[in-house]
This record gives C-alpha cells, structure tokens and sequence, in this order.
C-alpha cells in the first residue's frame, strides 16, 4: 500500500531537511591556482631547480586544511609542480643531546629527612638540599645537567612515567648556581587511556635559550604515579626562526573567569600569546581545548598573567582543536576585560622543484585540495637541504586578523543537533505511521 496524500507531500520536506541537516555545501576540488584563496609569486634564485621557499606571514594564515595539504606549486601554465616539506631547522645543523633527570626535592619522610643531591666536577662539588628547594610546596623536581652544551637549545622534550587521566604541568627553569632560576616555558603532558600517546608531544620549544653552565629545573605538582626520568636536548647551530603573530579580534568573556573562543584560522597553533589588558596584577591562567560541544574540556597549558609585564606564552605543540576557553585562577577576581589574544604561528618552508615555466605561484586554501606534498628525501638529500638557493616570495598581502567567535554551548543541544535531532525524530515519525497503515491494511477482516 503506498502512503497516503499528506504522507507523499512529507517525505519529500523530510529528505529536504535531513540534507539540509546532515550536509554543508562541498567546495570544489582545485583545477589550477585560481581555485584557490591565495597566490604567492615565487621568484626563483640562480642555481638548481630544487629551491626553498619560505612562506610570509600572510599565507601561514591562508591554509583551509589543519594539516597544510592544501599548499600547492605551480608553474606559468597551471601546472602543478613537486614539493615537500622542510623541518626546521635542518636536521645537518640539530643535534639531541639525552639526559637522566636527578631528584633534587621530594616530600619530607616520616622521620622528619629530607632528600639532597652533591654533583662532582672536577675539583668542584655543588650541594642542594631539598627542603631548602620545596620548603612548603606540594611540588617536586629533578635536575638536568645542560652545563656542557654549547648550541642554542632548541627545545627540550621530556621522559616521564604518567597515570592515564592526569594532566600534569612541568615547569622549566635554568640557572647557574642552583639557588636563583630564570623561567623558561611551561608544558602540559596529558593521556587519555593506559597505552595511548600523548594528547601533545612531550616537547617544550625553548627559543635559542643559551645554557652553558646552567642546570635546568623541572618541576610539577606531586601526583601518585608522575615522574620525569630525563630529558632529550636540542640544540641547533643557528637561533630558530621567529613565529608569525597573528593578532585576534572578538574576544568576549563568558564571565568573569572564563573566555571560551573559535578562531577563524585551520592552520596549526604553536602558541597563544595572552595579555593582561586591564588591572588584573598576577592572575594565573590554565587553557583548556576541545573539537566539539559534547565534548569535555582538555588542560592543554598553564601560565601566569602578570600587570605590565611580558605577555604569558601557552604552548600547544600545533593545536588543531575546534574550541578553546582560558580559563583565571577561580582564587582571584578574574578579568576585569578580556585579554588579548595572539595566535603564534611556527614558519613553514617549501622545498619545490621550479623545473617548469615563469612565472611560479605558491596557491594556499581550498579545503578539497588533497594532500600533495613529496617526502623530503624524494628531491634532495637532507644533508643538503642548508646548500638549497632560497627563492624570493613575493609579501601575499597584510597577515589578517583572526575573528575570534565564542565557543558552542556546553551539552549536547547545540542548535545544528537539535536540528539534527529534529530531522531524525520527524522521519522516525513517518516511518512509523506508514508502517501502522501497512500493518492495518494488510491485516485479515474480522471473522463473522
């Protein structure tokens, strides 16, 4: 039996609201370069046909794909040409230097000890004493030997045994004589599941820090089952190139303690640079992440705001969530005004082989742009990547300023679900009266 009239008339509305619902519009995949959001010239430099090419600031922000696949090289006919990614710096010019993490404060035992450590050098002996280290603080520490490097350090990524469930913030700090520490960044290492990997890898960039006769102190509240067992150190020859700062617009506080937020950028975040903007003195702050309403929240960094002094710098290791919201320390009055907000950007370089026709166009942006990019060794060994000529760029326009909208409700009843929801229950309705006239229909007439 076939529906009836007003069943007819609704099926069609339903099909209609259910693709309305469930489908966004699908951009169209590239053809050439004018299928994408912008276009870079690319001058090339004398020398070989495999050349590098560094992106300026305003295409950093251009990518549509988290994972930058949709950076293209093409040549004066619209012909694409072969490219690949550069880790900076050069691995010729980085070396990593590994370390065992040496306990230099623990809690006091029941006898009232408490824990030291005596490092030899030659004729020279240093002595810490814990308790003089962690007098009244819940918080441990070890310490990393770096007196012998002599590179800037890159970054410093960390071993440490952590419990599933626990976000744990190692502080880093460096110093000479071992009383007086100079701060050098904060990381948070968290696990979702036993036997999963790290929500962000375990590496804080350190920025050329110079650590040649100093120590390295890291420290982290106490938690049963945390412990950092040593370190990994790299240095480059040369200070890492600077970070794009991308300023943000739109921020607004939920309330006084909270600012949740989405940036209008898909490129992978290195960095937030947050900035006191009203008369907040020490204020600290802990960033938490999320790629959906339903969600929970992730501790993704921890920092202090200070009143009229440099910005704090919450790193992210290339965050791709969705949904942020930093939130002030519940024990002060919060904000007074939102923060400012800059989105740190790590530099992108493209290794292309310009073998084709003037004039030569770096496109970024179209999220339908596959993933196109060579491994590095398919057009050059690495070892010579440093001896590649460098290509002239041509500046792509004022970097933009990133919108900032406020993040989705809490829960699942955000309006797109509801609509969902919505579409779903409106169909399951019909199904189900199509079926009882079925039924009805089909059933046997009453005996006499």
């Amino acid at each position: 039996m076939m529906p009836t009239r007003p069943l007819r008339l609704m099926l069609p509305v339903l099909a209609v609201l259910t693709l309305a619902a469930c489908q966004q519009d699908k951009p169209k995949a590239p053809a050439g370069p004018q299928d994408f959001a912008l276009n870079v010239p690319v001058t090339p430099a004398r020398g070989g046909a495999v050349q590098r090419i560094s992106l300026p600031p305003a295409a950093l922000a251009a990518p549509q794909r988290s994972d930058l696949g949709d950076i293209r090289l093409y040549d004066g006919k619209g012909r694409a040409l072969s490219l690949a990614f550069e880790d900076a710096p050069s691995q010729s010019a980085r070396q990593t230097h590994a370390f065992d993490a040496l306990p230099i404060a623990a809690p006091q035992d029941d006898g009232g000890g408490a824990v030291s450590v005596r490092i030899e050098d030659g004729g020279r002996s240093v002595a810490v004493d814990a308790a003089e280290l962690v007098a009244g603080s819940a918080r441990l520490a070890v310490l990393i030997d770096t007196r012998g490097l002599t590179d800037p350090a890159e970054s410093i990524a960390f071993k440490a045994d952590l419990p599933p469930r626990v976000a744990v913030n190692l502080t880093v700090e460096s110093g000479a004589d071992l009383k007086n520490w100079e701060y050098l960044g904060e990381k948070v290492l968290y696990r979702a599941a036993e036997g999963q990997p790290l929500l962000t890898a375990a590496r804080l960039p350190l920025h050329g820090a110079d650590l040649r006769e100093r120590y390295l102190r890291i420290s982290w509240r106490a938690a049963p089952g945390v412990a950092v067992t040593g370190a990994e150190v790299t240095t480059a020859r040369q200070r890492p190139p600077e970070r794009t700062a991308l300023a943000t617009r739109g921020a607004v506080l939920s309330d006084a303690h909270n600012l949740t937020f989405r940036p209008a950028l898909a490129a992978p975040i290195a960095a937030m640079k947050v900035s006191e903007t009203g008369p907040d003195g020490l204020l600290p702050v802990r960033l938490f992440g999320r790629d959906a309403a339903e969600q929970p929240w992730i501790l993704l960094a921890e920092g202090t705001l200070r009143q009229d002094d440099k910005p704090a710098v919450l790193e992210l290791a290339g965050s791709t969530m969705r949904e942020y919201r930093l939130e002030a320390d519940a024990r002060t009055a919060g904000f007074s005004s939102a923060p400012r907000l800059d989105l740190l950007l790590d530099p992108v370089t493209v290794i292309g082989a310009l073998n084709g026709v003037e004039p030569y166009h770096i496109a970024i942006g179209n999220p339908a742009a596959k993933p196109g990019a060579l491994p590095v060794s398919q057009l050059v060994e690495p070892v010579k990547i440093a001896t590649l000529p460098v290509a002239q760029t041509g500046a792509g326009g004022i970097p933009p300023v990133i919108d900032l909208a406020p993040a989705e409700p809490d829960g699942p009843f955000t309006p797109r679900k509801l609509m969902l929801w919505g579409a779903l229950l409106l169909g399951v309705a019909v199904l189900a009266i199509a079926a009882i006239r079925l039924l009805r229909s089909n059933a046997p007439p009453p005996s006499a």
